[in-house]
């Protein structure tokens, strides 16, 4: 069983797992490298030296600082560059702020509202108050968990050419942005690039360049470059998968019960989520059980509510313009070294453009959050302006509901 990376961590998520932001194969079409230097594969009778080759952990390594780069993006702007699953437990969830005043059985005395996320009756009005929950994370998609299952532990895969297809039997189920690959090592941790998915009434057909299935281990430094022709240095099967959205566990509020007795109780109630404003991620959270497939609202919680734990999906589905350059430059500049092969252009071109720091700095630039160098005060300024910032005031951040 091959390690996919020594770098791999919690948060970091492979290819062919979910959608990314930037893909290996979109960062190498964008600063210009060749995909067979690449994936460290020789095609012909001319065999580059083999340092202009990239091994499994050069790829890795662009990977994980993609990744870095865009969690340390989305931390500033609050909201995920690719949709993502959120689970916001206990005190990291904002609930609503629905301090106000009830009035008891129609008599003149009152009580306090507790801060709480959904809906609490209003005595004497026969109807509701919303004030909807603000997510930690804005652009707001689907209410419910990541769930996975697998198609095919072991798809076969066939090359003709340029090309490697694999077939999966689907039984109908799920949609083309549902589908992951994995390498059928067992792991579920990484995965090729596919260049083309397509679902049909009962299959899936994935297919790939035929450079980018080279055997993970033997692309190591000492095995390079691998012999384009030799079918043997290509991975014989994969595993597809899904990865989809449950909608059966959206929230979970945690309520105080009998607090007029010397013994107060919490007990924890479910809930459904419905979206009030998606692009600020504000929802409302209703007192409701599931089953049968679907939800069904109850009139109130029956207790106080007071926290709620929240499940849900969010982010961008497609990046505005001008952001893959900024999170590459921002990459780049997290790089401990750049990836060998060094000294070989253009992608050590853009590493040390990007590492470069001036030698006149402002005030501003001095005190830049992600550091001096040329990528990371670009990528700043850049996320600083753009309307997708919910970090600042004003803007987007104005409630239209």
């Amino acid at each position: 069983m091959v390690n996919p990376s020594p770098f791999y961590a919690p948060g970091f998520t492979a290819p062919g797992i979910a959608p990314v932001p930037i893909s290996l194969t979109e960062y190498i079409q964008t600063i210009g490298v060749n995909e067979y230097l690449f994936y460290g594969v020789k095609r012909g009778a001319y065999v580059p030296e083999s340092t202009q080759f990239y091994d499994f952990w050069d790829r890795q390594m662009i990977y994980q600082y993609l990744r870095a780069a865009e969690r340390q993006i989305e931390n500033k702007i609050r909201v995920h560059l690719a949709p993502t699953w959120v689970d916001e437990d206990g005190e990291e969830v904002i609930v609503a702020d629905m301090r106000g005043y009830v009035s008891t059985s129609g008599r003149s005395g009152y009580y306090a509202w507790h801060d709480f996320a959904g809906a609490w009756p209003w005595s004497g009005r026969g109807s509701y108050y919303y004030n909807p929950t603000s997510l930690d994370w804005k652009a707001f998609i689907q209410a419910g968990q990541k769930k996975t299952s697998v198609y095919a532990a072991h798809a076969t895969v066939t090359y003709s050419g340029d090309w490697a297809t694999a077939i999966a039997p689907s039984g109908g189920v799920g949609s083309k942005d549902e589908i992951r690959i994995y390498y059928a090592d067992g792991t579920h941790t990484y995965g090729p690039e596919p260049s083309k998915i397509k679902v049909g009434p009962n299959n899936i057909i994935i297919t790939w360049p035929k450079v980018r299935m080279v055997k993970p281990e033997l692309s190591t430094r000492h095995n390079l470059p691998v012999d384009f022709d030799d079918n043997n240095n290509f991975v014989e099967t994969v595993t597809v998968a899904r990865e989809y959205n449950d909608p059966s566990v959206q929230a979970v509020v945690r309520t105080r019960r009998n607090c007029s007795t010397s013994a107060c109780q919490e007990n924890t109630e479910t809930a459904c989520i419905f979206p009030s404003e998606r692009e600020l991620g504000y929802v409302a959270i209703y007192p409701a059980c599931y089953g049968g497939g679907q939800w069904r609202r109850r009139t109130a919680f029956q207790g106080i509510p007071d926290v709620a734990f929240l499940h849900y999906q969010s982010g961008l589905k497609t990046l505005p313009p001008g952001w893959d350059q900024a999170i590459i430059r921002l990459a780049h500049t997290l790089m401990p070294e750049a990836p060998c092969p060094t000294g070989h252009q253009p992608q050590d071109r853009f590493w040390s453009r990007d590492r470069n720091m001036s030698h006149s700095q402002t005030r501003e630039r001095i005190n830049c959050p992600w550091g001096l160098m040329d990528g990371a005060w670009y990528s700043w300024m850049f996320f600083e302006e753009q309307e997708q910032n919910y970090s600042k005031g004003g803007g987007l951040l104005a409630f239209r509901g």
